[in-house]
């Protein structure tokens, strides 16, 4: 902030509430009543500034500060009075009432622009611009006149998606030294004709293009560097035998199931092949040099040449039916674990992985977790949708500065209390009342406690939005509580029936016990009379057989 500049109360409430983005020079702003209370943003040296769902942005109008400026989702249709001198990334995507901008020479500065999903289709206001990346991306989007490319001679990432008709013939003329990272997405019939004479592509990424043959095309693009193929239906894979210097792959959701085609590609670093049907990885086992492995959603994959991936340092093997982690031993180097929606793992090898900063663990039917206070550097943990976990292990993550459980059954969040160093906190959709363990968190930047049946939000009256989150809360815990009353109802009056059921089955019980002993007296009765009887008849008998011999 300016020192020589004054507040007001009001500016001052607003600067202590986002105390935390505004030191870091970065505010972001999804109400039109704060942005429009923040009049005064020229006199704070925010450099990075993120709008959203607004629909004035007069208060940003000058800033000698802005640097990088999105507004995003905005309803707007022109930027024209923007002063912004030093602006240098722009990002204008979602304002879908914006179809022209006037005047765009005055962003001398300006080198990224976004402008996607608006109505653009003439973009001849980018000539000459020196711009060294453009994102175009909405659905049907036609661009009549791409020659506006040829003079963008700085241009070194173009993004194009959901676009008919586009040509890129005019980037034939930008300059050989240059090393272009193209984008093509969802765009049918493309004519990929002119890809040989194109500069020397450094990244080209074609993701569910269809109808399209561009993989003939590549034999003179020696120095392409990334390679995306991302849901392609194509019958084989052999072409890439010839990229054996890449550095980045990624052949996601593309039907694979043989891997042949990639072993001699072991200077690889980045290597995504989520989303196919590869049961075994042993083609890989030479990738020593592999730092980041997606392999997730491949269910029944066998993952035991992971021991020679030594130097990875983030892999994902969610949605794999994994049970055990004995493989992952090795992995000293391994930062960033993603083993989510695998509900039969066993998570007990975990202790191993110590140098783990970020763990993904959801949807696992996870318990016991106390293997967890062995992984002390973790910073980020996101274990939603474990039902009946104990979280009495996180108490010992002290270094956390993102926690997501939502959707865990939790009740009680005191062993949250040491956890000073949260940013993001997510504990929605649980049955939390208490949140007072949370008053300490005085870093929290996002927090999500919608879902519960918090009614005191004491604790967080230090946190931007404070009010938002209380009168969501407020009415989420009302109609939890009303919930909860009516289950109690519920259950008062099941039990009360119950109850009564018992009652008159134990005097049915009893009145069956007296008849039974009422019968069994009776048919003691008879017997006896029976003998009796019996004895009678055996006297008159006897008594006759000698009034008999007498005679």
């Amino acid at each position: 902030m300016k020192e020589t500049e004054q507040f007001t109360e009001n500016e001052l409430k607003f600067i202590l509430n986002y105390k935390n983005q505004i030191q870091n020079g970065a505010l972001r702003v999804c109400c039109n009543y704060l942005l429009e209370n923040i009049v005064f943003i020229s006199k704070l040296n925010i450099s990075k500034l993120t709008i959203q769902y607004c629909v004035n942005i007069r208060p940003i109008l000058h800033s000698e500060t802005i640097k990088e400026l999105t507004i995003e989702n905005c309803s707007i249709n022109n930027i024209d009075d923007l002063q912004l001198e030093n602006l240098e990334i722009l990002n204008l995507s979602g304002n879908n009432e914006m179809s022209q901008i006037l005047n765009f020479s005055r962003f001398k500065n300006l080198k990224q622009l976004n402008l996607s999903h608006n109505f653009f289709s003439d973009i001849s206001f980018l000539r000459d611009a020196k711009l060294t990346k453009l994102i175009l991306q909405e659905r049907n989007l036609v661009l009549n006149d791409t020659s506006v490319l040829t003079s963008l001679l700085e241009l070194k990432e173009l993004c194009i998606s959901y676009v008919r008709h586009v040509d890129i013939q005019p980037l034939q003329v930008l300059q050989s030294s240059v090393q272009l990272k193209i984008s093509i997405s969802y765009i049918k019939n493309l004519n990929f004709d002119n890809l040989k004479t194109l500069p020397p592509l450094q990244e080209l990424c074609i993701s569910r293009c269809q109808g399209i043959d561009v993989f003939g095309q590549l034999q003179n693009q020696k120095k392409l560097q990334k390679l995306h193929i991302i849901c392609q239906t194509l019958e084989n894979f052999n072409f890439l035998k010839q990229f054996t210097t890449l550095k980045e792959l990624n052949l996601s959701s593309s039907h694979i199931s043989d891997l042949t085609m990639l072993q001699q590609m072991d200077q690889l670093l980045h290597l995504t092949l989520s989303n196919n049907k590869i049961k075994e990885i042993s083609d890989l086992s030479n990738f020593s040099s592999l730092q980041y492995f997606d392999i997730s959603n491949n269910p029944g994959v066998d993952l035991m040449a992971l021991i020679f991936m030594r130097n990875l340092k983030y892999l994902n093997i969610s949605k794999s039916e994994i049970k055990d982690l004995s493989d992952l031993n090795v992995l000293t180097n391994l930062e960033n674990l993603n083993i989510s929606e695998n509900p039969r793992i066993n998570i007990s090898e975990l202790k191993y992985l110590t140098n783990l900063t970020s763990l993904v663990s959801c949807h696992n039917q996870l318990q016991n977790i106390s293997v967890f206070k062995y992984l002390f550097n973790l910073k980020v943990l996101e274990i939603g949708k474990n039902y009946q976990i104990d979280i009495t292990p996180l108490q010992y993550l002290t270094q956390l500065t993102k926690l997501s459980m939502y959707d865990c059954n939790i009740i009680d969040i005191s062993v949250l209390r040491p956890l000073c160093e949260l940013e993001y906190l997510n504990i929605s959709n649980n049955s939390i009342i208490n949140i007072q363990p949370l008053i300490l968190m005085t870093k929290l930047e996002q927090l999500y406690i919608i879902h519960n049946i918090v009614s005191d939000f004491t604790a967080i009256r230090h946190l931007p939005y404070f009010d938002q989150y209380a009168i969501k809360c407020q009415s989420v815990a009302t109609h939890k509580q009303q919930s909860l009353a009516n289950t109690q109802q519920y259950i008062y009056t099941t039990t009360t029936i119950v109850r009564e059921l018992r009652a008159k089955r134990e005097i049915i019980r009893t009145r069956r016990d007296q008849a039974r002993y009422t019968v069994r007296k009776l048919i003691q009765k008879c017997y006896t009379s029976h003998l009796q009887f019996a004895d009678t008849l055996k006297t008159l008998f006897l008594t006759l057989n000698n009034s008999e011999t007498q005679q």
